[in-house]
C-alpha cells in the first residue's frame, strides 16, 4: 500500500517535532532518512549522517547510509562508509566487513569480497553466513578444490550443518561441470 503524499508530509512533520523535542535522539533522523531515501536521497544522506553523529554504534544507521550510496551508484563512498563504521563501531567490525563483501559481490568483485569476508571471519570465526559467502565467492572464481579443502578443514573442528550441505552442493556443481566438459 502506497502512502499518500499528505500522510508522508505528516510523518515528516511529526519526526521533525520529535527531533526538536529530544535533539539527542538519533531515531527521528534515521526514520526521516528512511522516508527520504526514495523521495530525496541527498536529504536522506543528511538525516542518516545526523543519526550516525548522535549514535555511531547502531549498525542500521551505517548500513542504510551505505546501501543508499550503493543504490545511487556511489560504490566507493558506500564502501568507505562501511570501512569508517568498522573503526568507529569496532564491536560490529565483522558485520561491516561482511556487508562490504556483499556490496563487492553485487559488482562481481569476488577477489575483493573474499578479502572483506576474511577480515570478518578473523573477528567472528563462527559466523556461518560469512564463511559461506567467502566459499561461494571462491567457487565463483573457479577455486572449487580450495573451497572444498577449506570446508573440510573447518569441519575438522566445528560441526556446521550448513557447511556440510554447502559442501554437498559444491561437489554436485563440480561433478556437473566435469560431465559437461567430458560431453563436449
Amino acid at each position: 500500500m502506497v502512502e499518500s503524499p499528505q500522510g508522508t508530509r505528516l510523518k515528516v512533520e511529526e519526526l521533525r517535532k520529535l527531533s526538536q523535542i529530544n535533539p539527542l535522539d538519533p531515531w527521528p533522523h534515521f526514520m526521516l532518512g528512511e522516508i527520504y531515501s526514495t523521495l530525496n536521497p541527498e536529504e536522506a544522506l543528511k538525516e542518516y549522517n545526523e543519526a550516525i553523529k548522535l549514535d555511531p554504534h547502531v549498525i542500521d544507521f551505517h548500513y542504510k547510509k551505505a546501501l543508499l550510496l550503493f543504490n545511487l551508484g556511489k560504490i566507493d563512498e558506500a564502501l568507505e562508509c562501511l570501512e569508517k563504521a568498522s573503526i568507529i563501531d569496532y564491536k560490529n567490525f565483522s558485520m561491516y566487513h561482511y556487508l562490504k563483501g556483499n556490496f563487492l559481490d553485487e559488482k562481481g568483485k569476488y577477489d575483493e569480497a573474499i578479502k572483506e569476508y576474511e577480515k570478518a571471519i578473523e573477528k567472528d570465526p563462527n559466523n556461518v553466513w560469512i564463511i559461506e559467502s567467502k566459499l561461494l565467492d571462491m567457487v565463483e572464481l573457479g577455486l572449487v578444490t580450495e573451497a572444498l579443502n577449506e570446508i573440510d578443514n573447518i569441519l575438522k573442528t566445528k560441526n556446521f550443518k550448513d557447511l556440510i550441505m554447502l559442501r554437498e552442493k559444491i561437489v554436485k556443481i563440480s561433478q556437473n561441470e566435469l560431465r559437461s566438459v567430458k560431453n563436449t
